[in-house]
Formats: structure tokens, C-alpha cells, sequence
């Protein structure tokens, strides 16, 4: 954890608050916290401060931690939010965890807070880790579908069963097929020249081949056309294969 990390901490309690700090500090984690107590002030502090972490009492003179956990999943719901309450009962705390909180922590047991501030960072982490690898899939997935649909080749891809699973409108349209049609078929639907066999011979792993040959293709309404397709290698377990 060498990112400082910023650490709001709702608690009325300036002697309990700096308590908590110390605990942290002693643990060699590096932040900035900023202590509030009213409902505006946590508002406020959540815009401004975009804190990492929340540690929040439970029972405050003008708010409290549940009305601050609702608060913090609507806004900010990545931000783990621990409860360090003077009190707290079993069926209270399941309440609380079912609400959103990570943790509860007892102020007469603060031993225990760096361990459930370190796990409550890690999941945070391994959350937001995995939105960005799905955002990124996401963005991918996009590309490829503007770069096919705007390519003049015809593309398809093709799994390890030889089945199309995914194509660009050119390639139907070369076919004579729609899209929708296409998906599903396999070389030797299309394959004016090889069988099925040759074609699991010749083509046993898509992904190991690099290869251009000449050869023909039957299209939807029995049409013969010459075409010189290409078949490369795409990560994972499928190929692509591009006909001009």
C-alpha cells in the first residue's frame, strides 16, 4: 500500500477519532483522514475528499452510520465502509453487513481495525480490478465489431469445431447469406472444393495456422466463385479467416 490513501471518518468522538488514526499510523499505513460529524459535512467530504475508505461510528448526537452507509453505497458503493461502533450486538452487525459494510469494528477492540482496514483495501482493489479488465473487454469488443463492420474483406471467426461464430456483413453478403444465416455453418457448407474431412485434416488447430490459399466457394444460391482466403491465428481458441 504505498498509494496514500484517503480516510474519512464520521465519529463526534475527537479522543475516539484520533484513537482510530493511531492505530493506522502505527501500522505503517500512509493517508490523510478528515473527521467529520453532522450528515452535511459527510456529504460534502464525500464529494470533495473522494476518500478510499470510511470508517464511520454507529451512533452520533445528529446522525448515524446506517443513514452514512446508505449514503456511501448510493454515491461512492466501491468505497469499503467499516463500522467502529462502542457497541455492537451479533444480530446488529449481520444486519449492518447485509446493509453494504465490509466490517464491524469494537472501539474496545481496535486491534482489530488495521486487519479489516488491509482486507476491506484488497477486496476494494480486487473489485475495481476487475470492472477495468471488464471495461477493457468491453471496449475490445467494440473495435473489433467497428473494424469488421467497416472492413471491405469479409471476415469470420471460426471456434475449434470449425464452427462460425462470428462474421462481418461482407462475408454473409459474399456468401449470400445474412448474418444471422452464417452463424453456425461450417467451411464445408461453403467449400466448392474440399470435404469435411480434408478440410479436419488440413486444419486440425485454428490456432497454429497462418496460411493463404486459392480455392472456391459455393454460395447460398449454388453460385461457384474463385476466392483466395487467408487463415490466421487469434488468441485463445479461435482462428480468423478472411476472404477478398
Amino acid at each position: 500500500m504505498n498509494k496514500e490513501l484517503r480516510i474519512l471518518i464520521l465519529e463526534d468522538s475527537p479522543a475516539d477519532a484520533e484513537l482510530e488514526e493511531h492505530e493506522l499510523k502505527n501500522a505503517g499505513l500512509v493517508f490523510t483522514s478528515t473527521v467529520v460529524d453532522t450528515r452535511e459535512a459527510f456529504l460534502k467530504t464525500l464529494d470533495e475528499f473522494s476518500p478510499d475508505l470510511i470508517l464511520s461510528d454507529y451512533d452520533l448526537p445528529s446522525f448515524d452510520g446506517l443513514a452514512a452507509l446508505r449514503i456511501a453505497k448510493e454515491k461512492c458503493p466501491d468505497v469499503p465502509f467499516i463500522l467502529v461502533s462502542g457497541k455492537v450486538g451479533e444480530e446488529f452487525a449481520i444486519e449492518k453487513l447485509k446493509e453494504g459494510a465490509i466490517d464491524y469494528v469494537l472501539k474496545g477492540n481496535l486491534k482489530r481495525l488495521v486487519p479489516s482496514v488491509k482486507r476491506a483495501l484488497e477486496e476494494a482493489k480486487l473489485i475495481t480490478d476487475r470492472k477495468c479488465s471488464e471495461e477493457a473487454l468491453k471496449n475490445e469488443t467494440l473495435r473489433r465489431s467497428i473494424l469488421m463492420d467497416r472492413s471491405l474483406d469479409g471476415i469470420a471467426i471460426l471456434n475449434q469445431e470449425h464452427e462460425l461464430v462470428e462474421v462481418n456483413q461482407r462475408f454473409a453478403e459474399m456468401l449470400g447469406y445474412t448474418p444471422k444465416e452464417v452463424i453456425g455453418l461450417h467451411p464445408w457448407d461453403w467449400q466448392a472444393v474440399m470435404t469435411e474431412e480434408e478440410i479436419r485434416s488440413n486444419f486440425v488447430d485454428l490456432t497454429k495456422i497462418n496460411v493463404v490459399f486459392e480455392t472456391r466457394h459455393r454460395r447460398k444460391d449454388r453460385f461457384i466463385t474463385a476466392v483466395l482466403p487467408e487463415v490466421y491465428i487469434l488468441k485463445g481458441d479461435h482462428g480468423l479467416y478472411k476472404r477478398q
